[in-house]
């Protein structure tokens, strides 16, 4: 078996998956939910693109930084959309932009359950809504870094945005750098399991007696500061809020119980957020 990296190191950011030529790499979820790369040994020919394409196994150095660190601060000034948002709505007003330019946006959307996350490729500002707001999950890349270099490849622009890890495996895998590619790390806290984002939108629906039509994790009604999660249903008998203190999935998410396991590795980050 070729080892591509240590489990412990791996963020499932797909890249070894979409750049084997021979498509020997596939991605297996674990008890939590979380992809880990597997390969058919019958189908792979040692070309170790998979291992040169993992983040996991880069050691950054400070020649890759910027020569000089700049940092803004900003907001959408369409207060619509900055309600409509997580934050201040940047990833709106730079999704918007590139839409405009003709280009495309990935990004992440739920799935039409919303018990899961996936990356989508856009083309039209009706579609943007989707890829608003922040999605505490891991999200599945599926074949966006292949239709990303596709695109790339027949000069069209694309913005892509999520995870540290996932851009960083999206540069790899495209092995050098396109003047038409914009892309957005978020500031991650890191990503829960998939398999209890999912065990709880059933145990809401459970309790409500309803199917989810509608999630939001930072809902501003209350407070932009004070957040609270809302779900919505689709009985419209009910509409559940709780706050972050409240929350059972987001007290679990913000106190680190359920994190990937290479959200708690020095290699994926400084620090280990903690709750406000």
């Amino acid at each position: 078996m070729i080892d591509i990296c240590p489990t412990t190191d791996c963020t499932g950011c797909s890249a070894c998956f979409s750049i084997c030529p021979r498509h020997a790499v596939t991605l297996i979820p674990d008890q939590e939910g979380f992809l880990h790369p597997q390969i058919d040994q019958d189908l792979c020919i040692d070309c170790d693109l998979c291992r040169k394409a993992c983040p996991a196994r880069q050691t950054p150095s400070r020649k890759d930084r910027l020569p000089e660190e700049l940092f803004f601060a900003a907001y959408h000034r369409d207060e619509d959309i900055r309600m409509a948002s997580s934050s201040g709505g940047a990833f709106s007003a730079l999704a918007s932009w590139m839409l405009k330019q003709g280009g495309y946006v990935c990004a992440a959307s739920y799935d039409d359950d919303f018990k899961g996350v996936h990356h989508v490729i856009i083309r039209s500002e009706e579609e943007l809504p989707r890829l608003r707001t922040s999605k505490y999950t891991q999200s599945r890349t599926g074949t966006c870094f292949r239709d990303i270099l596709r695109l790339l490849k027949q000069g069209e622009k694309v913005l892509f945005a999520g995870t540290p890890c996932q851009t960083a495996g999206l540069h790899l895998f495209l092995r050098k750098e396109y003047d038409k590619l914009l892309t957005v790390d978020i500031v991650c806290h890191g990503v829960p399991s998939p398999v209890i984002f999912a065990d709880y939108i059933s145990y809401l629906e459970r309790k409500y007696k309803s199917p989810v039509k509608n999630y939001n994790f930072r809902d501003k009604k209350w407070s932009w500061y004070h957040f609270n999660t809302k779900a919505e249903f689709k009985n419209r008998k009910a509409v559940y809020r709780g706050t972050w203190e409240e929350d059972t999935f987001m007290r679990g998410f913000l106190r680190d119980y359920f994190l990937r396991e290479s959200c708690y590795t020095s290699a994926s980050t400084n620090a280990t957020p903690t709750l406000p």
